[in-house]
């Protein structure tokens, strides 16, 4: 039990705000930062420090478990994609918004937005479709997209990047009000 301990000391916090941004939920990302560490607990004599880091290795069983979350949640079904693309601390994300105790007229024009969104999605070129898909829907890495596309790092950094733009723009020209996480309006 004492390695658990230290485990969790040590990697908690990190964990705990990988899966934060993951789901934008303090509560549920809490239960699943618990649920992340109790499962190592439970499987901790499978762990190989000689092919894994710990923090790896705790990384992967929260993201299965987020995988889990989404999956399985009903919740998901009352989110809406909205931009947001940089959080506080200048990492890219997209954001959620509950609609749970919202009005009719809010609820329509969720699904427009929503509509808007998949449609802006839906005209990039494949090539920035695709990556932004790996980067901000499946949560993969620059290196990982990088290698699954046969691309530098930098060019991953770029497609992102131009992706992103051609969202917005296509939004605004769509008449909606974009608003970066960041403070800055578009």
């Amino acid at each position: 039990m004492e390695k658990i301990e230290k485990v969790f000391t040590e990697n908690y916090e990190s964990i705990l705000s990988f899966i934060s941004r993951k789901v934008n939920d303090r509560m549920a990302a809490e239960e699943i930062a618990a649920d992340t560490f109790i499962k190592a607990n439970e499987h901790l004599s499978e762990f190989n420090p000689e092919t894994s880091k710990m923090t790896t290795w705790l990384h992967f069983i929260a993201n299965n478990l987020i995988i889990d979350y989404w999956r399985t949640n009903k919740y998901n079904e009352k989110r809406v994609l909205v931009s947001g693309f940089v959080n506080d601390k200048g990492e890219e994300t997209f954001q959620y918004v509950s609609s749970e105790s919202e009005s009719a007229d809010y609820d329509m024009e969720r699904e427009e937005l929503k509509s808007k969104i998949n449609n802006a999605l839906a005209g990039l070129k494949p090539k920035y479709r695709k990556v932004l898909e790996l980067y901000f829907i499946d949560g993969k890495k620059y290196r990982e997209i990088a290698e699954e596309l046969d691309v530098s790092i930098s060019n991953v950094k770029v497609m992102i990047n131009r992706g992103r733009k051609q969202i917005i723009e296509a939004l605004q020209t769509n008449y909606v009000h974009v608003e970066c996480s960041n403070g800055v309006n578009s």
